[in-house]
């Protein structure tokens, strides 16, 4: 039990992180806005490996608790609109934030690791293609493709599959994602944007190629 947590004091902050990462769940009582807003501190700094903190609240009191996070979400209540105006995304009741995570949250992250990954692809392959043309015609800087073919191949010869898929996509109904949370878990281990993913899709994508031809 601490009765009283010092910020600066670095081996009491080891401690309580300690404690706190071997249980499931944490309840702080009658925190001040600052001590809330060190806890989250606490999470976002001290944890090996780095988590991603969301910070959630109603009033005036949790702004800096939700500003400290990486994540801010308000609710819109009878305590004023403070932390809606101070946090990332607000909802009405505590009980759409399974919604904003499980499913928006989800669909988004998986949506945008895919979309960055595509934007890589697409622009790599170009500028490849320019590279090796350079080659054959002796570094002398004739163009392979016209200006307006440049401008058209982002603006117009690849943006519509990339933006439909963005917008549209959902690899699970929105029924599926709230009954199995644990589909949620592949999100927070970043499992669909890092190095080895993004070599998988070149993988998948080179191959295909080949096989086309």
């Amino acid at each position: 039990s601490f009765a009283y947590f010092d910020t600066e004091n670095q081996n009491q902050r080891d401690q309580l992180l300690s404690i706190g990462s071997k249980c499931r769940s944490v309840v702080a009582c009658r925190l001040t806005p600052f001590q809330k807003r060190d806890l989250v501190e606490l999470v976002k700094v001290d944890t090996k490996p780095k988590a991603t903190t969301l910070a959630i609240g109603d009033g005036a009191n949790d702004v800096p608790m939700i500003t400290s996070a990486h994540i801010g979400v308000g609710i819109r209540g009878e305590e004023g609109v403070q932390a809606v105006n101070a946090s990332d995304y607000a909802i009405a009741q505590f009980r759409y934030l399974s919604n904003l995570v499980l499913i928006h949250g989800r669909y988004n992250y998986i949506r945008m690791s895919n979309l960055i990954c595509y934007m890589f692809y697409k622009n790599i392959y170009m500028s490849l293609t320019l590279y090796w043309f350079n080659f054959f015609c002796a570094f002398s800087g004739q163009k392979l493709y016209t200006e307006a073919a440049i401008q058209f191949y982002n603006l117009f010869y690849t943006s519509l599959p990339i933006l439909l898929y963005g917008t549209f996509d959902k690899d699970i109904t929105k029924k599926d994602a709230l009954k199995y949370p644990k589909l949620y878990t592949p999100c927070i281990n970043n499992e669909y944007f890092n190095v080895s993913y993004i070599y998988y899709i070149y993988s998948i994508n080179k191959y295909t190629s080949i096989y086309c031809r």
